[in-house]
């Protein structure tokens, strides 16, 4: 499996397929709290 980070992630949608992918997302990083408040409550 692959590590990877996020960067810009918005809500982390995209996250789910690139696990499937086999990547496995070790940082995320978002710059409007709103966002990143939902990614937090997505994957904890």
């Amino acid at each position: 499996m692959l590590t990877g980070v996020s960067l810009f992630s918005g809500a982390g949608i995209d996250e789910q397929y690139i696990e499937d992918a086999g990547v496995k997302i070790i940082a995320a990083n978002e710059l409007l709290k709103e966002r990143a408040d939902l990614y937090s409550s997505l994957y904890p």
